[in-house]
């Protein structure tokens, strides 16, 4: 009997740390390998090195998998620092932390395995990577950790989740190309792109808890938001996110503006999403839903083959001349 109750205990254990780490987000750190195609890109145009597919496809998923030990050490951190609160929210009361399942002790623990793991992967690609992935730790520390908790502030608390976005292109980036920074207008469009998903989170959040009171309640910056306030918000960041990307097409590659139409059709898809009356478990199921995953998963397979063929009609058409391609800026 007592073995049959350990067995079952560590059962449970195993369920709740799977939970935690969320292996359902994971898909999202995928954005991680247009970083990896942007280095592959500048490098060809600019230096014509020829790279091996073995060595960058290695140099890409290691990249990724960075990304993913890193963000699960963010998602605990996440938890652990939430547990107080989650109670007001309608699923969320139910995670590990938040239920009792697991004692912050050990999330504590957990957290710095899964960080340590993140940081002993990035230092065998290369230094920025190491620096990469410490800001991303650092990151979800400043999110979630009073007294900073940026979370807690309105407005800046989707600024400042949203920056993962760009620490994702970096992070792919820089296991390529560690010498030069990628382009300020692909970091920015990433930046504001992260911060559109972001407000339609926040947007699902209140509109499931109910409530300005409730939703003050379950986090402090969720009282300064309304539905109108946060539409208006996913307006101006999908309105940067296009000029921004429109910068660096032409500047860089005006193929890619075969593309703009999907990425449009994407955002106009995730809005409907966001407002639609019921979303089922946790807003990050807005990154479930199906149709929206194939769209954008096909825009964006799109454009890193666009990154690599070239159609000089698009060129003449548009009356755009060739990009020059001068150095980035160095990273050291």
């Amino acid at each position: 009997m007592k073995s049959a109750i350990t067995e079952m205990d560590a059962r449970r254990f195993v369920v709740n740390v799977i939970r935690m780490i969320r292996p359902d987000y994971w898909p999202k750190n995928l954005f991680v390998l247009i970083g990896s195609a942007l280095a592959v890109f500048y490098l060809e145009e600019t230096a014509h090195i020829p790279l091996a597919i073995s060595h960058v496809g290695a140099m890409a998923c290691a990249a990724v998998c960075v990304a993913v030990l890193t963000a699960s050490a963010n998602y605990i951190i996440n938890e652990l620092c939430d547990a107080a609160t989650d109670v007001y929210h309608p699923s969320k009361k139910l995670r590990p932390i938040a239920s009792g399942e697991v004692s912050r002790t050990l999330a504590l623990c957990l957290w710095t395995v899964f960080a340590v793991a993140g940081l002993g992967t990035s230092a065998l690609i290369n230094k920025m990577v190491v620096l990469t992935t410490g800001a991303f730790l650092v990151s979800g520390l400043l999110y979630n950790v009073r007294p900073v908790r940026l979370k807690d502030v309105p407005y800046i608390d989707i600024v400042s989740e949203s920056f993962n976005n760009p620490i994702r292109l970096f992070l792919g980036w820089f296991a390529i190309f560690d010498s030069r920074v990628p382009p300020l207008s692909v970091i920015s469009a990433y930046w504001m792109g992260g911060a559109f998903l972001m407000a339609a989170k926040r947007l699902v959040e209140i509109e499931q808890l109910g409530s300005v009171a409730r939703a003050g309640q379950y986090r402090k910056s969720l009282a300064y938001y309304t539905k109108e306030n946060i539409i208006l918000q996913m307006f101006f960041y999908a309105t940067m996110t296009a000029f921004l990307l429109g910068v660096f097409i032409a500047r860089y590659r005006v193929e890619l503006v075969i593309i703009i139409p999907l990425l449009a059709a994407s955002f106009t898809r995730y809005v409907k999403a966001a407002i639609s009356p019921a979303i089922p478990g946790e807003p990050e199921s807005l990154y479930k839903e199906k149709a929206l995953a194939v769209l954008l998963g096909f825009s964006l397979f799109l454009g890193v083959t666009l990154l690599f063929v070239k159609l000089d009609f698009m060129r003449r058409m548009l009356n755009i001349q060739e990009p020059a391609l001068p150095s980035l800026w160095p990273t050291s």
